[in-house]
């Protein structure tokens, strides 16, 4: 379409705002007239459109629609994974207490500015990156939103996706792998909870992607980040560099080293972590005292029992929904 088309257009639209106005004020007569200007203008602007369309060499067209829709595969199945998410994330119900704990730490963060589980201690086992991070997502959605941090786990999960697809290294390979990891069931349920899986799972994969690329700051930046967010990244790290030294050993190649330096700083920042805190050792303590039966007979009512408790609570006269939740 040229200008003098565009130009008509716009007045056949402002016409139209101009016939219902007259209408509204009770003068039908002059809304007629516009009315007849305004259809005028309108038919203009639609020949000229259909003059233009009559130009169009069709056969360009679909010659670039055929060049673009496979680049628009992937963010099409990354879309519909996404909905997928968001809509198993509503509805299915907190299989453990994971999210409840998460989201008290990060509401006492965000009230309090206090890094710690008053309910069960938690915060010497936990890392802290996943909690500050929810805490600023309670601080702009409000305290009580655990669905903010269950839509936010769901975003961490997509961002996870789009990084396998980059490292598959080929658009069918992206497309496999993206297709198989959405449909693994621990995928589906930690990505749906508010618990600190997601973030970690993208950040070691972040960090891979960079490493691959030769960015071995970036890639040492996001390793730190994800020894702040779980422990479970420590044993990860570990293992990286066990399989190149042995590669190192059985091939003596020099490159081997470099490539692994990226690594360096995270496993040096979970060895001070460690010295100082204890969180492995709080870990595997805790982890030695579980008792599976007692969690199975009563984690989902218990769970649900505590949401609802600290719900009927006021946080900023209770001043902490913890107290409330555990009881007398």
């Amino acid at each position: 379409m040229d200008a003098g088309a565009i130009a008509e257009l716009v007045i056949g639209l402002a016409g139209i705002v101009l016939v219902v106005n007259t209408l509204r004020f009770g003068q039908p007569l002059l809304g007629m007239y516009a009315g007849l200007f305004s259809l005028g203008y309108l038919y203009l602007a639609s020949a000229s459109l259909v003059q233009s369309l009559r130009q169009v060499r069709y056969e360009a067209v679909a010659l670039r629609a055929r060049a673009v829709l496979p680049r628009l595969q992937a963010p099409a199945l990354l879309a519909v994974l996404t909905l997928v998410l968001l809509w198993v994330a509503s509805v299915l119900p907190d299989p453990f207490e994971d999210s409840y704990q998460h989201w008290l730490i990060a509401a006492n963060l965000a009230t309090t500015g206090r890094l710690d589980d008053p309910l069960f201690q938690m915060q010497d086992t936990w890392l802290p990156a996943y909690h500050v991070l929810a805490a600023l997502v309670l601080k702009v959605f409000g305290t009580w939103q655990i669905g903010a941090l269950k839509s936010m786990d769901v975003l961490l999960g997509v961002a996870t996706l789009i990084v396998t697809f980059r490292l598959a290294g080929s658009r069918r390979q992206g497309l496999v792998a993206v297709t198989l990891l959405a449909l693994n069931p621990i995928f589906i349920l930690t990505s749906t909870q508010a618990v600190a899986e997601p973030l970690l799972v993208l950040l070691l994969l972040t960090a891979v992607w960079a490493a691959s690329r030769g960015r071995l700051g970036v890639a040492a930046v996001f390793a730190c980040l994800a020894c702040l967010t779980g422990t479970k990244a420590w044993l990860w790290l570990g293992c990286v560099v066990v399989v190149v030294g042995a590669e190192w050993l059985i091939r003596s190649s020099s490159g081997a080293a470099r490539r692994v330096l990226w690594v360096a700083p995270a496993l040096a920042l979970a060895v001070t972590m460690q010295v100082v805190f204890g969180f492995a050792s709080h870990s595997v303590a805790r982890a030695a005292a579980w008792r599976p039966t007692r969690w199975c007979a009563g984690a989902a009512s218990s769970a649900t029992s505590r949401w609802r408790r600290c719900r009927s609570w006021r946080w900023p006269r209770s001043g902490s929904c913890a107290r409330s939740a555990a009881g007398p």
